[in-house]
């Protein structure tokens, strides 16, 4: 049930960083994309820069939860 405009968090890094519940990413949800899928954009040290993903393959098992502002 994300809608566009969430929060999506995640702990990516297995690590104790002191944040609550150890959220060590978040992204936005964008929407749904033509096939259906949500996606979502965020930033990335691994490109550098930002990106549009879908959640399903944005390590969905370290998922931790949404947030409604």
């Amino acid at each position: 049930n994300v809608e566009a405009g969430d929060l999506i968090f995640w702990d990516r890094d297995n690590k104790e960083n002191g944040r609550y519940m150890n959220c060590s990413h978040v992204a936005m949800c964008l929407g749904k994309d033509s096939d259906g899928d949500t996606i979502c954009i965020e930033a990335t040290n691994v490109t550098g820069a930002f990106r549009k993903i879908k959640i399903k393959n944005n390590t969905a098992d370290k998922f931790l939860f949404v947030a409604r502002v």
